[in-house]
């Protein structure tokens, strides 16, 4: 059975990887002179400021629990994701330092650290961690999910759509039918995965506000 929180966490883990997905794709800019302004840094009055800076002191007097990484991780990706800053993908690795560059890390690590190759272009290396965290656990959908993310950014849509297969079995219908839809709708399906996202988002009424945001994207 597939809990609300459980499918919440999908759709926002999903549409991370989305979103590093297109920032990867993006041209590099170049500022027309030395004066430009590129980025104007939060203060500390910022709250997500504030709220990581203590999160991280608190990592830093245990630099090796894992489940405190893991969720700090996660949060800078997530602010990396919300804000454009690509300094937090750099944040996020520091916090999973003790297990980064491990060749066999911790589940978590690895499902992290495809998500961080990719953002920064190492795609042969974020599916080398994807297969190794299948072969652990054959039956994540995140990882399904992330592989998928991965295929398409390469252009490989063979590869994206088999990825997208055991969501049928290992998600909900709306995640499966979401990643199918977004793998047609890039190889001259569109009609017919706008018409099957209608019927499952139909069919989804309860489905979180986050999910049914990544469905319609």
């Amino acid at each position: 059975m597939h809990t609300h929180s459980g499918t919440h966490m999908r759709a926002a883990l999903l549409a991370i990887s989305l979103s590093f997905a297109d920032g990867a794709l993006a041209a590099p800019f170049t500022p027309a002179s030395d004066e430009a302004v590129l980025e104007v840094l939060p203060g500390a009055a910022d709250p997500l400021a504030r709220e990581l800076a203590a999160e991280r002191r608190a990592l830093s007097q245990q630099p090796r629990d894992l489940a405190r990484a893991v969720a700090l991780a996660w949060r800078y990706v997530e602010a990396g994701r919300t804000q454009g800053d690509p300094r937090y993908a750099g944040l996020a690795e520091g916090a999973l330092a003790p297990w980064f560059a491990s060749a066999a890390p911790p589940s978590d690590v690895l499902l992290l650290r495809a998500t961080l190759r990719q953002h920064r272009h190492d795609f042969a290396g974020a599916e080398a961690d994807l297969a190794a965290l299948l072969a652990r656990e054959p039956r994540s959908a995140q990882a399904w999910l992330t592989r998928a993310v991965v295929a398409k950014v390469r252009g490989d849509f063979a590869l994206a759509q088999r990825s997208c297969a055991p969501l049928l079995r290992f998600a909900d219908a709306l995640t499966a039918t979401t990643c199918l839809a977004d793998v047609a709708s890039l190889t001259g399906r569109a009609r017919a995965a706008e018409a099957a996202l209608a019927r499952a988002l139909a069919a989804a009424p309860d489905a979180p506000a986050a999910q049914r945001q990544w469905a319609r994207a």
